[in-house]
């Protein structure tokens, strides 16, 4: 709820029939809630970055996808292992910038190069193209990304949160990260996923006002 609401106090949820929705990480089930709090609440307008649709003004670097295949090896999202990879194939995957590199005055704005430790392995003058930015997707799936119809929420142990029908039959709602891609040292940062589910969050919530 922080996502697309800003309270200005701290507020009890409650279900419609008044139970108290205890504090936890569980996500929400279905139905209809309400707040209670002494403050006032108003509706994010937090910009949304739509990756779809933009002019690409960021600088790409040849070293990015080779880096996240040698660390991914698959699918992180379905799991989906690339099999011919160990032979330079790599046909029906893609090396995805999970924030996407056609913002790269906004990723400066809000000095965003904090959440990336490791550089660049050609040196790149953006840190956007850091393999802490990116992830292996099978190429079905790269394009759900970049249009936030799936997300990874960190709050539901790194869960695959899917946000349009035309996934359902993927299977993958309800998947985790698999522990070994979150053990590697140069994964992506915390902070990258957490914007990328945020944006989800927001895209979809505003594509049903519309």
């Amino acid at each position: 709820m922080e996502i697309i609401c800003l309270f200005t106090n701290t507020f009890d949820l409650h279900r419609r029939s008044e139970q108290l929705v205890p504090r936890d990480n569980e996500p929400l089930q279905e139905g209809t809630y309400y707040t209670s709090m002494m403050g006032t609440v108003t509706i994010s307008d937090e910009l949304v970055v739509t990756s779809m649709e933009a002019i690409d003004t960021g600088r790409r670097c040849r070293f990015f996808p080779d880096a996240v295949r040698q660390r991914d090896r698959g699918c992180a999202i379905t799991g989906t292992v690339a099999e011919l990879g160990h032979h330079g194939v790599w046909w029906s995957f893609e090396a995805a910038h999970i924030y996407p590199l056609a913002y790269q005055g906004h990723w400066d704005e809000k000095n965003y190069d904090r959440w990336v430790k490791i550089l660049p392995a050609n040196g790149s003058d953006t840190k956007l193209n850091s393999i802490q930015n990116g992830i292996l997707l099978r190429r079905d799936i790269h394009s759900h990304f970049d249009a936030y119809d799936v997300s990874i929420n960190l709050d539901d142990h790194y869960g695959i949160t899917c946000f349009s029908p035309a996934l359902l039959g993927l299977n993958i709602a309800g998947r985790h990260l698999d522990q070994t891609f979150l053990d590697k040292k140069n994964r992506p940062t915390d902070q990258i996923l957490r914007w990328h589910f945020r944006q989800a969050v927001l895209v979809n919530m505003r594509r049903d006002e519309t």
